[in-house]
């Protein structure tokens, strides 16, 4: 009885063993190190804009990239191995965009071509320093004061005044809308195409707290009339689920 104890304890130590030498062997999942690099109302990057007039411009974008350098090395040095690198705001862009204008963050005045392409520079930058670069994008925010885009490019509210919800002197594109969700589709997949991101990044994808029934009731009327048989708080999750997938 001993002795088949000690084969017995003896398999345990050398089965322990091979299972210990294996996962020594399998390399750890490597962490995502991270940062929110945030553009909108120019909070962590760029610190100064782009004017129109063209001679002063490349003294300005050196400025910027300037700027970005000393940003990415810093993280490069502190470890980072990733940055989300915020590329549409208000429904604006710091790349190439064919269905929205270059942002007022970058720019300003919002519409002008700043002279170069952040977003590609910032992959490059980031690619040199074995860091990748996801594109940042809030899907559903437009104006951060009402009114604020009236006149200028890219103006929803001239164009497509259906698509927007206000509420508390903001405002959003409406969740609730087909062709809302799929202009975002849209956005996404010109990125995915034009560069080399290595991820997609969203925050604020949800409703403005507050909004009211009034805000959407047409969609809502919409949605119940074809058949639907969800309450307002699940539609609207739902709106926001269907965007996601």
């Amino acid at each position: 009885m001993k002795k088949i104890n000690l084969l017995f304890l003896i398999a345990i130590a050398v089965i322990s063993g091979i299972t210990s030498a294996k996962a020594a062997d399998t390399p750890v999942k490597r962490e995502m190190r991270s940062t929110w690099l945030a553009t909108v109302w120019q909070l962590d990057w760029p610190s100064s804009k782009i004017g129109t007039i063209e001679s002063n411009k490349p003294a300005q974008i050196a400025l910027q990239k300037k700027e970005m350098i000393t940003l990415l090395d810093s993280l490069q040095i502190n470890n980072f191995n990733a940055v989300s690198f915020q590329v549409r705001g208000r429904s604006d862009a710091f790349y190439k965009s064919s269905f929205e204008p270059w942002s007022e963050d970058l720019v300003t005045k919002r519409g002008n071509d700043p002279g170069y392409d952040p977003l590609q520079f910032v992959i490059e930058e980031c690619h040199k320093r074995g860091m990748e670069c996801h594109a940042w994008l809030n899907p559903y925010r437009y104006e951060s004061v009402i009114g604020q885009w009236n006149g200028l490019p890219g103006c929803y509210r001239t164009d497509h005044p259906d698509w927007l919800i206000d509420q508390g002197g903001m405002s959003i594109l409406n969740p609730g809308k087909a062709e809302v969700t799929q202009r975002i589709v849209d956005i996404i997949k010109e990125i995915i195409t034009n560069y080399d991101v290595d991820g997609i990044m969203f925050d604020d994808y949800f409703y403005l707290q507050g909004t009211t029934d009034e805000a959407d009731q047409t969609q809502y009327d919409e949605y119940l009339a074809a058949g639907g048989t969800l309450g307002r708080k699940d539609w609207r999750r739902d709106n926001v689920n269907n965007m996601i997938k």
